[in-house]
């Protein structure tokens, strides 16, 4: 995964290793390599564009976009993690609303029947609804 630093030096890339746990649409959600002996990698969700063999160089500010706001009726799975990275929650659903609150965006997703209510930035876009094949 392509990360880095932009300073008025030029921007020095970063490489960071990360383990695939999950595989949506458009994002992973992945367990990034610990910096330490000890415990175990933060979990994160990337875009898959950051994600590339090892190149030599790279232009990485033209592979960052912005946050993925999935749609009503767009299958996510839903996690929660303890401070170790451990999941405590891991649950699959589908959009039923979004909620723009100041420079928050939670989601509204149904799963087993029922409402949850739950942040953004703890969802991975599994699959966009409604893709309908072109016709050839």
């Amino acid at each position: 995964m392509y990360g880095g630093k932009h300073t008025s030096d030029g921007f020095k890339t970063r490489v960071s290793i990360a383990e695939i746990i999950e595989i949506g649409e458009v994002q992973l959600l992945v367990r990034l390599k610990a910096y330490s002996y000890y415990g175990k990698g933060k979990i994160a969700i990337i875009d898959k564009t950051l994600c590339r063999p090892i190149e030599k160089s790279i232009d990485i500010g033209s592979l960052y976009c912005k946050k993925v706001i999935p749609n009503v009726g767009d299958l996510i799975k839903y996690f929660q993690t303890d401070w170790e990275s451990n999941f405590k929650t891991m649950e699959i659903g589908t959009v039923q609303s979004i909620l723009y609150q100041g420079s928050e965006i939670n989601i509204e997703i149904m799963v087993d029947g029922k409402i949850k209510k739950v942040d953004l930035e703890d969802c991975l876009l599994l699959q966009k609804a409604g893709k309908i094949p072109e016709k050839v």
